[in-house]
């Protein structure tokens, strides 16, 4: 056990063993980013992968779909073990959370983040890392103005589901409604 939980950066204490996933939060955020992301098929009973290890595993590449949701998954999980607040004292959102929104919401649009917004998030909550690190994944890229990003496009989509589950987790409203008929 102390070898899984070391692969994916989690330190687990032999002597005094976790006994629920709540007792690891980031062992809790990776397992909800993974069912987000449609990577678990589950009964009542039992948990499968959505995407098969033999497939990962295989010399074949990966089609677009399983593609995809690798990526999402990994999205989901940065951005979740970002906002994670374990030391929250209750269900009240994390300061990174609310920083953080307006920039995903920006970029899940297409739209450019200018750099007094993430001037703006950075102080609220030390976002820069965040943004640093979606960069350096190539999620975000550079935008059309001198120190602003933007979502790399085709990827608007994804960050936009994952942007309304941040949304539902921080205003505690699970139910969005678009009133307009078409």
């Amino acid at each position: 056990m102390p070898a899984a939980a070391a692969a994916v950066g989690i330190d687990v204490d032999l002597d005094s063993p976790p006994t629920h996933l709540a007792d690891v939060p980031r062992l809790l955020t990776l397992w909800i980013a993974i069912g987000d992301a449609d990577l678990l098929d589950s009964s009542t009973t039992q948990v499968f992968p959505a995407v098969d290890a033999d497939v990962l595993a295989s010399d074949q590449p990966l089609t677009a779909e399983h593609r995809a949701i690798v990526v999402e998954t990994a999205l989901r999980g940065t951005i979740d073990d970002a906002c994670l607040d374990i030391d929250a004292e209750d269900d009240a959102p994390s300061p990174m959370a609310i920083a953080v929104l307006p920039v995903l919401s920006m970029t899940a649009t297409g739209h450019d983040v200018p750099s007094d917004v993430l001037a703006n998030a950075d102080g609220i909550a030390s976002t820069g890392a965040l943004v640093q690190e979606l960069l350096d994944l190539g999620v975000l890229i550079a935008g059309s103005q001198p120190g602003s990003v933007t979502v790399r496009p085709g990827l608007e989509q994804m960050l936009a589901g994952i942007t309304l589950d941040l949304l539902d987790d921080v205003t505690g409203d699970d139910h969005w409604e678009d009133d307009d008929e078409v």
